[in-house]
């Protein structure tokens, strides 16, 4: 489907924005008119990201952050100083690792986990979305959670943070959702 400028004017900031899910979901909104923050950890990769949406004809700018650091989106926040954001797209995670099981998970990758997942897109999802409804904005906040915040699946760091963003979501959007502040997760399975 042709691009209609669905977002014109607006700004968003995509976590995660250097590969797969993230970078999809830069590219298809910048493609409808929006200003698009990618933020993620891998400089080379979300350099990548931004190419293509300037090849497209899109507007972006990379920001380079570890979310996985517990105030890493103070840092976020900071760099973003008082641009006004629309819609924010939380699709960081640290890679999954099938040897990280549940008898072998160490406690750095279960904190980057619950660091990325739960508690920056908390913090940044609540400060961005507090930001839209001083300004009277009707924006938009996405998680992406997973199937797998309902259904085990031997990586107990994933599915906990997953369902941990699940909860965030709903807490999210039952604060803000009476100020026209939309606030959704997708769930999807496995993309090759």
């Amino acid at each position: 489907m042709a691009p209609i400028g669905l977002f014109t004017g607006q700004c968003a900031l995509v976590t995660g924005s250097a590969s797969n899910i993230g970078r999809a979901i830069a590219e298809a909104i910048a493609a409808e008119g929006a200003k698009v923050l990618l933020a993620d950890i891998d400089p080379d990769r979300n350099a990548a990201t931004l190419a293509a949406i300037a090849a497209a004809g899109g507007r972006a700018e990379a920001i380079t952050i570890d979310l996985s650091r517990p105030d890493a989106w103070r840092d976020l926040l900071k760099l973003l100083g008082d641009t006004p954001i629309d819609m924010f797209v939380h699709s960081a995670c640290p890679p999954r690792k099938e040897v990280d099981d549940a008898g072998t998970v160490s406690e750095a990758t279960w904190d980057a986990f619950q660091n990325v997942n739960v508690r920056s897109g908390y913090f940044l999802g609540r400060e961005i979305a507090a930001a839209m409804q001083a300004r009277g904005t009707k924006g938009r906040l996405l998680f992406i959670t997973s199937l797998h915040a309902e259904t085990p699946r031997n990586l107990p760091h994933y599915s906990a943070a997953k369902a941990g963003q699940t909860m965030v979501v709903r807490e999210l959007a039952r604060h803000f959702g009476p100020a026209g502040i939309r606030v959704n997760a997708i769930a999807p399975g496995a993309i090759p």
